[in-house]
């Protein structure tokens, strides 16, 4: 095979208003990712709003974000009164102040990812000033109509060949890999040492080499940014006045 040679992602130049689907199994470096992805552009997100099913994940959400923001449960009637609530006017959405992180963290448990819920956010979000971070261990969590919609795709390590050719066949299109010899190469390459691939949504019309060159990046987050907090004081100090941050450590 001809060499190819992948670029690093730029993770500060994201789209604003994007959809991020994150898969890997346990200990693969999607926390560090995610760390990374938002550290770097929490100055464009005044606000936040976390799920999370995994206790000892809750906990980390909690050092980095107000309290207040993170849920131990995924409630979809919950999210939907999010969701109404940003469909306001377009001049009104588009104001800076109005910029949400959203994180959806292995919810699958409480969730059902064909619901009507999870096709709005996946195709509707950009409208509605949302960074939308999902994350699961399954690549097959999600149908074909979320996994087409998302902006980004995130891949961490997997070692069982029947999972990389599920991620190939669902995930890496033959516009990008004309074949799986060439995707699994290439993955195998970018996915070493909690390294992850990501993968554009391809623009239409553009050829294989140069959607392969625009479209598929690798990252490694380093994990040194655990001790920074998002929000401005005001955010932390009304989260702080209402919740009782002992509560935490006893869900933990």
């Amino acid at each position: 095979m001809e060499k190819i040679q992948i670029r690093e992602y730029n993770i500060q130049h994201i789209n604003p208003s994007s959809t991020w689907i994150i898969l890997g199994p346990p200990n693969s470096g999607k926390s560090y990712f995610i760390t990374d992805l938002i550290y770097y552009n929490s100055y464009k997100y005044p606000v936040c709003r976390v799920n999370t099913s995994v206790p000892s994940t809750y906990k980390d959400y909690c050092s980095i974000f107000p309290p207040i923001t993170v849920h131990a449960k995924f409630n979809e009637k919950d999210e939907e009164n999010l969701i109404e609530k940003r469909q306001k006017p377009l001049s009104m959405l588009e104001h800076p102040g109005t910029s949400c992180v959203y994180i959806l963290d292995d919810i699958n448990k409480n969730a059902s990812f064909n619901s009507s819920f999870f096709k709005d956010i996946f195709q509707k979000g950009r409208h509605y000033n949302l960074l939308t971070i999902v994350v699961n261990q399954n690549a097959l969590e999600f149908p074909p109509s979320l996994r087409s919609a998302a902006t980004y795709i995130v891949i961490f390590k997997f070692d069982k060949e029947s999972d990389k050719r599920k991620l190939f066949e669902n995930y890496a299109s033959k516009k990008l890999f004309e074949n799986y010899q060439k995707f699994s190469e290439i993955y195998d390459n970018l996915t070493n040492d909690h390294s992850c691939m990501i993968i554009k949504k391809p623009d239409k019309n553009v050829n294989e080499e140069e959607t392969l060159k625009n479209c598929v990046f690798y990252y490694k987050g380093d994990g040194t940014k655990k001790r920074w907090k998002f929000g401005c004081q005001e955010l932390r100090n009304w989260s702080s006045a209402r919740i009782d941050e002992s509560k935490i450590q006893e869900f933990c």
